[in-house]
C-alpha cells in the first residue's frame, strides 16, 4: 500500500488490523442504507470478513472517524472476480451514509486507482448491482464505461439472481 494521502479534511490511508470491525460494520451499514443488502443476508458475513482483504484496503478518516473503505485487487488475487490480465478490480466500496456526496468515495477511488497504477495496471474494473442507481451515475463521472458484455448474474443468498453490471476505466500508461 502507498503512504497516507490527505484530501481536504479526508485522510486516506491503508487499513490496519484495528480497523477490521469498523470496516465490516461500516460496509454492512452502507450496503443496507443504499438498499443493496437485505437484513440478515448471508452476504453480510462476506462484507464483515475484512481480514482476507485488509492488506488491499484503504480507509477514509475524517476528524478521527472512519467514514469509508475500499479494496483493490490485482488480476489473479483470490478476491478478484472480474479482473483479467492487466486489470485491477475495485470491490467493497462503502461510505458512511451521512457522508454521501461529500467526496469520500471520490477520494477512495483515487487512492485505489493510484495503487493499481503503481502496481502496473492498465485498467480498472468493477461491478455495480443493478439497483444501485447512485453508483451507476457516479462511476461514469470518474471515467468508467459500462461493459454489458461482462455483466454477471450469480445467484444471491436467497437463490435469486443478482444482476451485476460491469464498468471499466483505462489508466494512464506509465513510462
Amino acid at each position: 500500500m502507498s503512504p497516507s494521502t490527505t484530501i481536504g479534511p479526508i485522510d486516506i490511508r491503508p487499513a490496519q488490523p484495528d480497523h477490521i470491525e469498523l470496516i465490516g460494520d461500516l460496509t454492512v451499514a452502507a450496503y443496507h442504507a443504499g438498499g443493496h443488502l437485505t437484513p440478515g443476508s448471508p452476504y453480510e458475513s462476506v462484507l464483515r470478513d475484512v481480514r482476507p482483504r485488509l492488506d488491499r484496503t484503504f480507509i477514509a478518516d475524517r476528524a478521527g472517524d472512519l467514514v469509508g473503505a475500499i479494496s483493490v485487487f490485482e488480476h489473479g488475487h483470490p478476491m478478484s472476480e472480474l479482473a483479467t490480465e492487466g486489470e485491477w478490480e475495485i470491490r467493497f466500496l462503502a461510505v458512511s451514509p451521512d457522508c454521501w456526496g461529500s467526496g469520500v468515495a471520490r477520494a477512495l477511488m483515487a487512492a485505489a486507482e493510484n495503487r493499481a497504477e503503481a502496481g502496473g495496471a492498465g485498467s480498472m474494473v468493477l461491478y455495480v448491482i443493478d439497483r444501485n442507481d447512485r453508483a451507476r451515475a457516479f462511476y461514469p463521472r470518474l471515467g468508467y464505461v459500462r461493459r454489458p458484455e461482462r455483466d454477471w448474474s450469480p445467484l444471491g443468498a436467497d437463490a435469486a439472481p443478482v444482476n451485476l453490471l460491469a464498468f471499466t476505466k483505462a489508466l494512464p500508461t506509465r513510462p
